[in-house]
């Protein structure tokens, strides 16, 4: 993983990405994203793929499957429709599950060391670093492709 430390606030993190190019002569680009929907938009398979590949206990994992399964909306007195993505609103459980996937985002492999990645709430943001700003184009297109996976 590159450039991501621990219990260092996020803000002097990146004021120390871009003192690090400063110093090596480099130009920075930062990227921003609001993930629109966050909460709502997120699949519930991915969810269940996410708590096998993190270990969640086969309790917890039974319990947000049930808390996942079999939901509808009222759309009226004699008409519902079922759903499988998002959290229901309000529910304390959609802030945790949106935390497992933007985890798997912050920990992606194919993160280089002139790159870094965070994430708040549901805001993601890329800062690249290089020694011409005409390679960012090319940079920002493979981090946005890997964001994407």
């Amino acid at each position: 993983m590159a450039f991501i430390k621990v219990g260092i606030p996020p803000l002097n993190t990146i004021t120390e990405f871009i003192s690090e190019a400063n110093e090596k002569k480099e130009v920075v680009c930062m990227i921003s994203f609001d993930i629109q929907n966050a909460f709502n938009s997120i699949n519930w398979n991915h969810i269940k793929k996410l708590l096998f590949i993190y270990k969640v206990s086969y309790k917890i994992a039974v319990l947000i499957n049930a808390f996942l399964s079999e939901c509808a909306i009222l759309l009226s007195r004699d008409e519902s429709r079922n759903y499988n993505v998002g959290v229901p609103q309000g529910s304390s459980l959609g802030f945790v599950l949106w935390l497992l996937v933007v985890d798997k985002v912050l920990n992606m492999t194919e993160i280089k060391q002139e790159e870094y990645i965070q994430a708040y709430a549901d805001d993601v943001v890329i800062l690249l670093r290089a020694t011409a700003s005409n390679k960012f184009k090319e940079m920002s297109r493979k981090a946005i492709n890997n964001l994407e996976k």
